[in-house]
């Protein structure tokens, strides 16, 4: 009779995903939160060095495109009661930032009322009817113009294939809860002609569960316990011939490998090594359910996690009352395996709650 192998749990597709010190979440904050709050610490730094009040500024948003016609950022515009002035909170070179604030100046889209465009600093366009003009002189750009002004224009990355986002979250209290399935867990990266996303998972599947299942690598221990946690070995020739098996078990390809091709070779895999596995789902109605996984990463259950797009998050708290988020954001399909979750609970500087929810994972990148 054979033994069995513990259930895994596949995630068939995931519209969005991210990750924090090796775990995945959904982004922390949306495009005009994260210039929301860029630009609040901007406008708190210039009034005070003014000594005026924040509390007492009327505050509006508007879109605002770089000359692709992308979003950029937002224009904001201040009403200080005694003045008028206004800001740029952009996202460009992967940073959210303020480049240009203004509490007594002429908001310089003021005259005009089409698409509002940000080529660079002091470098201001709208976009009617099929014409770039530039608004200080009103006049329309020429072809060679804005090929010209393409150059050293500002450009936004949300339609780039991956890119790189750093933001903050200030906060007054902060706590954090999880749950990890080991001290350190199985996170290699493929090598070699034979290597891909999904056999790379799922070799770190098998190198997981070979601590519970002997002999899954042959002949092989893949840590050592400590302080009543199990260790994985960080390096390890092992592992490479079986992710380089689970590449032909999987009948992977440059294209990838899909979700019947990384069952079928694994159940090859474990079937010959004396094991059966089996498999459960963390989607309802084509939706990813957080919850889902929570409960069976509790129970010890990796999830491999078969991606649309995702984010692979680093979150660095300096214990001053700031933690610091950077992303690797990537619009293109990958898989990688969750080994734990953890969730960062926020009391924000405005005295909103606010809480971030991460599958710490083995990235395979």
């Amino acid at each position: 009779m054979k033994k069995k192998l513990a259930s895994l749990f596949i995630v068939a597709a995931i519209a969005a995903a991210s990750v924090v010190g090796g775990a995945i979440s959904a982004f922390a904050g949306t495009f005009q939160e994260e210039c929301d709050t860029v630009f609040a610490h901007a406008l708190k730094d210039v009034a005070a060095a003014e000594g005026l009040e924040t509390d007492t500024f009327g505050i509006s948003r508007e879109p605002l495109y770089d000359i692709e016609l992308n979003q950029l950022g937002y224009l904001y515009l201040i009403d200080a009661k005694v003045s008028h002035g206004y800001a740029l909170a952009i996202y460009n070179d992967g940073v959210f930032d303020v480049t240009e604030i203004y509490l007594d100046a002429e908001n310089p889209y003021k005259e005009y009322d089409g698409v509002k465009i940000y080529v660079n600093l002091f470098m201001y366009l709208v976009y009617e009817d099929g014409d770039y003009i530039e608004v200080a002189s009103g006049e329309k750009l020429s072809a060679e113009a804005i090929e010209e002004t393409r150059k050293n224009a500002f450009y936004s990355d949300a339609d780039a294939e991956s890119h790189m986002v750093t933001s903050y979250v200030y906060y007054t209290e902060r706590s954090e809860t999880g749950h990890d399935l080991s001290l350190r867990y199985p996170h290699f990266i493929g090598r070699g002609e034979k290597s891909s996303c999904v056999p790379t998972a799922g070799g770190n599947i098998i190198y997981y569960y070979d601590r519970f299942c002997p002999n899954l690598i042959p002949d092989f221990e893949p840590g050592i316990m400590y302080n009543d946690l199990y260790l994985y070995d960080p390096i390890t020739d092992e592992v490479y011939p079986v992710m380089e098996t689970l590449y032909d078990y999987m009948k992977s390809a440059k294209d990838g490998t899909n979700i019947d091709g990384f069952k079928e070779g694994m159940e090859q895999y474990v079937n010959e090594k004396g094991y059966t596995i089996s498999y459960n789902s963390c989607m309802l109605l084509g939706r990813f359910v957080y919850n889902t996984a929570k409960t069976n990463l509790d129970k010890d259950y990796p999830l491999i996690l078969f991606l649309d797009k995702y984010n692979i998050t680093t979150n660095q708290d300096d214990h001053e009352g700031k933690d610091f988020l950077q992303s690797y954001v990537s619009t293109t399909p990958h898989a990688m395996v969750a080994f734990g979750y953890r969730e960062v609970t926020y009391v924000t500087e405005s005295g909103e709650k606010r809480v971030d929810k991460y599958l710490s994972v083995a990235s395979g990148i």
